[in-house]
């Protein structure tokens, strides 16, 4: 998950670094890119590393597995349990370890204090940057719902549980976001140069 995080992170950087004429064409590009690299890294990569070494001696002589097997899928199907449940509360830890960052800037520039009117920002631009949120960025949370959604659909018939773990993870990030949206996202703008 943590590499998930960084790969969107790095296909934001590498959008932005292109420098598309709009922000539309540069949001659906980077959309793009970000899913198809969160699905390599979170289903293609397990599935190809457990199914490719994978032989059974029997009777005297090598039979493979085959893929999509019931042993197979409880090789695999743990690996992708395991990622679906990181996928449901990695991003709740990292929100709030984020606002909590936040806090503590603000802290320490009211120098620890209770007092809201209280800065040691020397401009009005300075303070605005400690006390606004991150920007909220729609393409990217679609991104992590998109490879949610894509995961079950494609392992879900063979692995039942991943349906009610896709639905908490869903949960969890509307709650997520709809909690930031309010309370902590800068939305005075919709983008950002």
């Amino acid at each position: 998950m943590l590499a998930n995080f960084n790969i969107k992170k790095s296909c934001q950087a590498l959008a932005f670094r292109v420098g598309y004429k709009n922000a539309t064409k540069e949001s659906a590009i980077t959309t793009r890119i970000t899913f198809v690299a969160q699905l390599v890294n979170s289903v293609v990569v397990p599935v190809v590393i457990t199914s490719v070494y994978r032989a059974q001696f029997v009777s005297g002589r090598i039979s493979y597995l085959p893929n999509f097997s019931m042993y197979w899928f409880s090789q695999t199907g743990n690996i992708l349990i395991k990622f679906m449940v990181l996928n449901a509360y990695v991003p709740v830890v990292i929100g709030l370890v984020m606002g909590g960052v936040r806090a503590l800037k603000r802290l320490l520039d009211r120098s620890c204090t209770s007092d809201k009117y209280k800065t040691k920002a020397k401009s009005l631009q300075a303070f605005m940057k400690i006390q606004k949120g991150p920007q909220f960025l729609v393409h990217l949370k679609y991104c992590s719902v998109l490879n949610c959604v894509f995961l079950t659909m494609m392992f879900g018939f063979g692995l039942p549980i991943l349906f009610p773990i896709c639905a908490m993870s869903l949960l969890l990030k509307y709650l997520l976001e709809m909690g930031m949206l309010y309370y902590s996202y800068d939305v005075s703008k919709n983008y950002e140069r």
